[in-house]
């Protein structure tokens, strides 16, 4: 096989594209290759991708550089992270676990 199946994480940010791929080499992790890949103005705003088709364009031609067999990771911004606060649980302590 030529080629070792790489690890590629993607961050998307406001002007580009930042990507590393990286290879498990024996007991550590190897930089293979990097890419930025400048994006047009306004593609993205606030977080938010405005036109996917045109952020797939600019990924496609990437992408074809790459093996089939190689994993894609993609950072999202922490803004955009589902976060919800769970309530505690309601409960009421008994009489003697009030006096300890």
């Amino acid at each position: 096989m030529a080629f070792r199946n790489w690890r590629i994480g993607m961050h998307i940010q406001q002007d580009s594209i930042a990507i590393v791929a990286l290879l498990h080499e024996r007991s550590h992790w190897a930089l293979r290759r990097w890419w930025r890949i400048p994006l047009p103005p306004g593609l993205v705003r606030q977080g938010m991708v405005v036109d996917v088709s045109a952020l797939g364009a600019q990924l496609s031609a990437w992408r074809r550089e790459l093996p089939v067999q190689h994993q894609v990771s993609i950072a999202f911004p922490a803004v955009r992270t589902l976060q919800k606060r769970l309530p505690y649980p309601q409960f009421a302590l008994r009489d003697r676990e009030q006096a300890t």
